[in-house]
């Protein structure tokens, strides 16, 4: 998706795809810069697996979604404080990604705000493409703690209760869903054929004597946003639990499920219940041909 991104200004143009570097570790990973986004993205491989026992020989692989939030947007401020000051330092550099020889050093688990799994039979004929975060990820502190951060050398002390970090997590990482879904429907020439968003139960974290624990909260709800793609329609597939799996021990709440044979978009007021608004270029971009502006094959103009 995209090396066929790369042929066209015209369609990096039209769906706010600004550029892409690939980051040279020990897992596949690329850095995302995207138009009126809240940061630069970077989505990171983390796991994949094939599993022969069903129906048909399906394979999987799940991505972590990073964000690092653009000082000068209100995003910025929901940021933990280290992370604010990460960015901020010499670790980050004028692309506002970490420096290379210093990402490393940053502790894994900061950025995140959210996930993506694509799930698909290795024929190629359904695929299955989820992405999941929380509407916020927050945490806080049980308790007064003084903590220290060497490698912005700053320390600081967080009051009892204080939240650190209140990220709107699937607002913050759909910006990049969005994108994908769009070089998805534009490479592969196929419009999402069944959308089903969901909502679960949410939780915090809480951080008490550097032990950091989940718990559950009833402001805060899980969700996940699933799409639906068939090479052959969606008739050859059964809509229901096949198509998504079992809900999470009856924990789960459908909120959305619409079924898109004719490959086209038409609105209807299912979309209110949604907490964002879907993209028709999702189904068009499935019917658009863009001239390469390239000369050669290789990649050179």
């Amino acid at each position: 998706m995209l090396i066929v991104s790369s042929w066209s200004e015209q369609f990096r143009s039209d769906i706010g795809f600004k550029g892409v570097s690939q980051i040279w570790g020990e897992r596949l990973a690329w850095y995302f810069w995207l138009a009126d986004s809240p940061g630069v993205y970077q989505l990171e491989m983390m796991d994949t697996e094939q599993d022969p026992d069903t129906l048909e020989d399906r394979c999987t692989a799940v991505f972590n979604v990073k964000c690092y939030p653009y000082q000068d947007r209100p995003e910025f401020q929901s940021f933990s404080f280290l992370e604010q000051k990460l960015v901020q330092s010499d670790l980050f550099d004028d692309t506002n990604t970490p420096v290379f020889e210093h990402k490393a050093d940053i502790p894994p688990d900061l950025f995140t705000v959210a996930t993506v799994e694509i799930d698909m039979d290795l024929e190629g004929h359904a695929t299955i493409v989820s992405f999941e975060s929380m509407d916020h990820l927050r945490t806080r502190f049980a308790r007064e703690t003084h903590q220290t951060f060497p490698m912005v050398n700053l320390s600081r002390t967080f009051g009892m209760q204080e939240i650190d970090r209140d990220v709107l997590g699937f607002q913050m990482g759909y910006p990049l869903f969005d994108c994908l879904m769009c070089l998805y429907a534009n490479t592969h020439n196929q419009p999402p054929v069944n959308i089903r968003f969901t909502r679960l139960p949410g939780y915090e974290f809480v951080i008490n004597d550097g032990d950091v624990h989940a718990r559950e909260t009833s402001d805060i709800k899980g969700l996940n946003l699933n799409m639906f793609y068939s090479a052959t329609g969606l008739g050859a597939y059964p809509a229901g639990n096949y198509i998504f799996g079992d809900s999470n021990e009856g924990r789960e709440d459908i909120i959305y499920d619409r079924h898109f044979a004719c490959g086209h978009f038409h609105e209807s007021k299912e979309e209110e219940k949604l907490p964002m608004m879907l993209n028709q270029q999702w189904w068009s971009l499935s019917h658009t041909h863009y001239e390469s502006e390239l000369t050669s094959s290789c990649g050179c103009h």
